[in-house]
Parts: C-alpha cells; sequence; structure tokens
C-alpha cells in the first residue's frame, strides 16, 4: 500500500514528462554488454554476489543468474520479491549481507584479505583491522557504525526488525 502511495505520483509524472523514461531506455541500450567484465571478474577470483527478486519484471531473474554464473559468484533470489524490494522491505538487504558475511562468499573473501594482511581473522580487531586495509585519510573511516555495529551508539544496537523476504544462496556452475 505504501509503496502504491509511492508508485502513482511518479506514475503520473512520467505519463506527462515522458523525457525520464527515454532516458533511461537510452542509458540501458547504451550501456552494453557485460559479459567480459563479469568473465574477468571470475578470472580474476573476485567475489561476486547477485542477489534478484523473483518476481521481478523489470530485470528477469534470468539476468541474475547469468551474471552469478558468469562471474562464478554466487546467486541470492529473495523470494516473492519484484524490482523495487529493498524500498519495500529495507530489512533483507542487510539481512542477507550479515549471512553473506558470516558464512558465505563475502566473509571468506574478508578473513582471506585479513590474513594476507599478516592479522589473525579471528582475533584482530576492528582497529587493527582498519589500520592494516584502509589509508589513514580513508573516507570510509569517517562513516559512522550502524544498528549491531561495536561501534554503535547504545540506542542503535540489535535493533533490526525481521525481515519480510525470505532468500536462498547458490552456486550456479560457470559457463564456458
Amino acid at each position: 500500500m505504501k509503496l502504491g502511495r509511492l508508485w502513482l505520483p511518479v506514475a503520473l509524472h512520467n505519463l506527462r514528462r515522458p523525457r525520464g523514461l527515454v532516458g533511461a531506455a537510452v542509458s540501458i541500450l547504451r550501456s552494453g554488454p557485460t559479459r567480459w567484465m563479469l568473465e574477468r571478474l571470475r578470472e580474476q577470483d573476485v567475489p561476486v554476489v547477485a542477489i534478484h527478486g523473483d518476481r521481478d519484471i523489470a530485470v528477469p531473474l534470468r539476468t541474475g543468474e547469468d551474471a552469478a554464473r558468469r562471474a562464478g559468484g554466487e546467486l541470492v533470489v529473495v523470494h516473492g520479491a519484484t524490482h523495487a524490494w529493498p524500498l519495500k522491505d529495507p530489512e533483507t538487504l542487510p539481512a542477507i549481507v550479515g549471512e553473506l558475511l558470516a558464512e558465505g562468499s563475502l566473509g571468506d573473501a574478508i578473513r582471506r584479505a585479513i590474513k594476507e594482511a599478516g592479522l589473525d581473522p579471528d582475533g584482530a580487531s576492528l582497529s587493527e583491522v582498519e589500520a592494516a586495509m584502509c589509508a589513514p585519510d580513508a573516507r570510509i573511516l569517517g562513516l559512522v557504525a550502524g544498528p549491531g555495529s561495536e561501534l554503535a551508539p547504545d540506542g542503535l544496537r540489535d535493533r533490526p526488525r525481521r525481515p519480510r523476504y525470505t532468500w536462498t544462496r547458490t552456486r550456479p556452475l560457470p559457463t564456458g
């Protein structure tokens, strides 16, 4: 219902002034193929996760499956989710990323990088990891910690709502 109230004014605006839609369509058509890029990520052993709603009409699920396959990455299918699912439920994406960090390819890549930096992945503090991974003036160091973080203010800790959507993770076999 809330999304419908947000969507209606945008749809009416686009009907009255379709130039915005034309610009988006031209951008999509001009973007060109990304096959080479996805294959290069696989060759360089860069962890890739494609997250896709199974009810996305704008970008079919097959596109996400193909991206994960070509990149040798992981596919997360969000069940019942349309194209704008992160707007409908902002709790699902952080929950997915949290799972990937705890027991998935993202967490494995981070632990590997920490070890390569000469630190113990299980014992290094956040400050030690930041010092090893970030330049002293890195902008990311200025970001405020979010809910659940050891650095978050007490009022923000452990307050996330349960995600509305469920998801499954798979690792499609790479092509070629």
